[in-house]
């Protein structure tokens, strides 16, 4: 597939921002476990079991982000709804990277119902269940 100075440009500017997603994310984790969710309000009895599993789920997190930061997603997937004009690209790796301030999803899991759209091969007119629906 060839691909054009200029997309190329935006397609490497796209892993650069998404790369910075991921530092901010694995910073954020470490400053909370190191924190030691002390802004957490569990009763005494469910304080250290819950703040021992937050802080497992946290250092499971960096770890998978570590691991995908050199190459956070592996397809592109772009999409114009039914009735729309606007393109939409979905970007779909082994770890969903979400924008906090927005929200929006920076890179899609793999498993995710639009990912069948990259599963199914083909191009042209297709559909995936969406569940939010």
């Amino acid at each position: 597939m060839n691909i054009k100075p200029e997309e190329e440009k935006e397609e490497l500017k796209k892993l650069k921002v998404t790369r910075g997603y991921i530092d901010r994310e694995i910073k954020d984790s470490i400053d909370r476990i190191e924190r030691g969710f002390e802004d957490y309000d569990f009763d005494d009895y469910a304080d250290d079991w819950m703040k021992a599993a937050l802080r497992e789920r946290f250092n499971q997190r960096i770890k998978n982000l570590k691991m995908v930061r050199p190459s956070p997603y592996f397809a592109r997937v772009d999409f114009v709804e039914d009735g729309e004009s606007r393109r939409d690209a979905f970007y779909l790796g082994k770890a969903a990277v979400t924008d906090r301030q927005t929200l929006e999803q920076v890179v899609v899991d793999w498993r995710a119902p639009i990912a069948d759209l990259y599963y199914e091969g083909r191009l042209g007119e297709a559909n995936y269940n969406c569940p939010a629906r």
